[in-house]
């Protein structure tokens, strides 16, 4: 892996992940990698998760008024949203069993709004959730999304991200295009 001098990636994982990561990190030398696991007061440009955000105890905001400031680009990727209420569930991982949060599409996206966010691009794949005895509960996607913070000049917006991010909205039953401006 080889990053510039001047770029530094920081990785917020669980303390036993950030062990790991760190001795993997000798062997790789890589002087802009850094694993933690706590994040207050960290600093950030750029905030990317994917497929972790179910796992999360609270609202991505939450974690993101922890950090210094609020980081100008927000990825999230890889996450089931529905559009009834969300709720908690088990999910099982080989001998043990975690917590899995499945959000209201339109509780992630407000509340990063509430922060200042515009949706700026959005995608979603097919992928099938069944919760057992609970067949209200299915989750039928996986979505992505890109935000950023504050005003955004609509003239670096390539028009094929606008039409994805449309098409991604439309999929999802929201149909307020105030944050898509051509």
């Amino acid at each position: 892996m080889n990053l510039s001098n001047d770029v530094q990636w920081t990785v917020w994982e669980l303390p036993q992940t950030v062990a790991f990561g760190q001795q993997m990190r000798k062997t790789l030398e890589v002087p802009g990698l850094h694993f933690t696991s706590e994040i207050a007061g960290a600093d950030a440009d750029i905030v990317i998760t994917c497929g972790a955000m179910q796992y999360f105890e609270h609202d991505l905001p939450i974690y993101l008024r922890y950090l210094r400031r609020l980081p100008k680009h927000v990825f999230v990727n890889r996450v089931p949203l529905i559009e009834e209420q969300t709720f908690f569930t088990l999910q099982n991982v080989v001998r043990h069993f975690v917590p899995y949060r499945i959000q209201n599409h339109l509780e992630l996206i407000g509340s990063l709004e509430q922060l200042g966010y515009h949706l700026i691009d959005g995608w979603y794949e097919d992928h099938e959730i069944i919760i057992p005895f609970h067949p209200e509960c299915r989750v039928t996607r996986f979505y992505g999304f890109y935000f950023c913070l504050g005003e955004v000049d609509s003239d670096c917006w390539r028009t094929d991200a606008l039409t994805v991010a449309t098409r991604a909205r439309e999929a999802m039953g929201l149909h307020d295009q105030s944050c898509l401006t051509h």
